[in-house]
């Protein structure tokens, strides 16, 4: 530590007096601290949550609001919703406000709807409730995403009263593989 001061001495770091007195009041804190455990361990213990609490809120917010989404031009992907004055729920359109949207917009390359739900599964061991969203079949071409196995929905097939398709993302495929048998 001296070696140091020293060469920072003679390269003209006395024009930063604060420095002089560094080691000094380090070794003056060591003290204080060690002559006071419980103490220490308090302070020790409210930085550590405190800097845990920074890091966790900044991983939120850099997840949900400052990285992209993970699809090509994920610039241009806006969410477009109607919600009640009040309303603490999220902004939502009907059926036939979709509908116009689709019939009259003209600043959208591509609309997609989607929704979460619950579906009932008749499997082998009697009904059984998966979680999942009902999705237009734009939404893929929009995302500019494919499945991985497999293929997407056609238009005619998300008409009223055709046969339900369904899109299994890997893991549910995996969770559920016995209800597929």
């Amino acid at each position: 530590m001296r070696l140091a001061l020293e060469s920072l001495r003679r390269a003209g770091a006395d024009t930063m007096p604060f420095m002089g007195g560094l080691p000094g009041d380090l070794r003056q804190a060591g003290r204080q601290l060690a002559a006071r455990p419980g103490f220490t361990l308090a302070a020790v213990i409210i930085l550590a949550v405190g800097i845990g609490a920074n890091a966790a809120t900044f991983s939120i917010v850099n997840g949900l609001l400052l990285r992209p989404l993970p699809y090509p031009d994920s610039e241009a992907i806006v969410s477009v919703g109607q919600a009640p004055p009040g309303s603490p729920g999220p902004a939502v359109l009907s059926a036939d406000e979709l509908r116009r949207l689709w019939e009259e917009a003209r600043s959208f390359e591509e609309l997609a709807a989607f929704s979460p739900s619950a579906f009932m599964w008749d499997g082998p061991d009697g009904p059984v409730t998966l979680f999942g969203t009902a999705v237009t079949p734009s939404l893929f071409p929009l995302l500019r995403t494919a499945p991985r196995l497999g293929r997407l929905f056609t238009e005619a097939e998300a008409v009223e009263g055709a046969h339900r398709v369904v899109l299994l993302s890997h893991r549910a495929r995996h969770r559920h593989a016995t209800l597929l048998r």
